[in-house]
């Protein structure tokens, strides 16, 4: 069942060639510009998987939604931005220096809704441990209509320079109540 699972979710990303493959081990929290050079720049797609947020003491899942588009430009001092059509700012994306991050499948309060790839499906996908990777994170902060504020917070690993993987985490209140919103997400060029 695993393995049907891996191959389910190695069909979301892009063929990683065997040149490709692990061309990004062992260079995380290097300066983004240095190591990703300019194949990080241009259009990508942002596919976003099923998710889930607690709010109200309830955990309620929630489906994938349509793919976004989505354009990385240079930005300041070594980063990069993320920018969309579909979001009136921008997020400065840095190489992180988080402790490891964890995809797991079998994350407490999540409603059953867990990330598509593992810690071990990354390390499959380029033969190396997934926090070896270059690590991104980005924070930005938007309108709710009417009711407030959202944080949202991304976390991105570049697999290669086509493919990305990460989480987006929503926090905010709305209607009186706090929530957190957490989806996986895949980005590809």
């Amino acid at each position: 069942m695993k393995q049907l699972v891996l191959a389910f979710a190695l069909s979301l990303l892009p063929q990683i060639s065997a040149s490709q493959s692990g061309s990004y081990c062992g260079t995380a929290g290097q300066p983004v510009p240095q190591t990703l050079g300019t194949s990080i720049f241009g259009d990508w797609t942002i596919s976003h998987h099923a998710g889930f947020v607690q709010t109200a003491g309830m955990i309620l899942p929630y489906p994938p939604t349509a793919d976004d588009q989505m354009v990385i430009i240079p930005g300041p001092d070594n980063t990069i931005t993320l920018m969309s059509p579909d979001i009136s700012d921008f997020v400065t994306l840095t190489p992180t220096t988080e402790p490891p991050w964890q995809f797991r499948n079998d994350q407490p309060n999540s409603a059953g809704v867990n990330p598509v790839l593992t810690d071990q499906d990354i390390s499959a996908l380029v033969g190396c441990n997934a926090n070896s990777l270059p690590r991104l994170i980005g924070h930005g902060t938007f309108n709710i209509q009417g009711t407030g504020t959202m944080d949202m917070t991304v976390r991105l690993i570049v697999l290669n320079d086509s493919s990305m993987f990460g989480i987006l985490e929503f926090t905010g209140s709305a209607q009186g109540y706090s929530f957190m919103s957490r989806r996986s997400v895949a980005m590809t060029k």
